[in-house]
């Protein structure tokens, strides 16, 4: 690439060297998307794009999650709040945003999180779980069950999430027996 195709050349005190290194990865990261298999777009935007491997993206989620697991969960959020400008379109922060605000009961804004992560993953059944948890303890058993079935239907064949699955079956029996007492709501016409 000449310097003249670079746009990274345009940007205040960027050293000549800098730009090109720039303007390389981006390339690289825009070429790996387009052959990868995956619609990844943390590929195009992200720690990724810029260079990092994908086992420091991973080593940096893995360092959030125990966070979590020890539950330091303002410490956790405040990693995940500063990873997900670093990793925007990456679905685990977006899912482990979610679920730090699940723990803490907010559950409309674990709402959100999910459902930003299913927009990027949508067939991960992690998302699907916990996106089915959430829409069950906003009293939507309706919406729950229809995510925690896609959940199981995307874990087939994986044993790592046998847990999830059998929490995801609990949840759906739980949420069709709240269906079944819930008196029919009247529709907005009166019909």
């Amino acid at each position: 690439m000449s310097d003249a195709d670079n746009a990274f050349n345009e940007v205040p005190g960027i050293e000549p060297e800098d730009a090109e290194d720039l303007a390389t990865s981006a390339h690289a990261a825009h070429v790996k998307f387009n052959t990868s298999d995956k619609d990844d777009y943390s590929l195009l935007y992200g720690l990724q794009a810029l260079g990092a491997p994908p086992d420091a993206v991973a080593a940096a989620i893995n360092l959030g999650a125990q966070f979590v697991q020890q539950g330091y969960l303002d410490r956790a959020w405040e990693f995940f709040s500063g990873l997900i400008k670093l990793e925007p379109l990456n679905w685990e922060v977006l899912l482990w945003l979610g679920y730090i605000e699940h723990l803490r009961k907010h559950f409309w804004g674990a709402l959100e999180f999910f459902n930003l992560a299913l927009a990027y993953a949508d067939e991960e059944p992690l998302v699907r779980f916990y996106l089915g948890e959430c829409t069950l303890m906003l009293d939507r058993p309706d919406i729950a069950v229809v995510h925690l079935q896609a959940g199981i239907d995307f874990a087939q064949g994986n044993p790592k999430m046998v847990p999830f699955v059998k929490r995801a079956e609990q949840l759906i029996v739980a949420a069709k027996e709240r269906m079944s007492a819930q008196p029919l709501e009247e529709k907005p016409n009166g019909k």
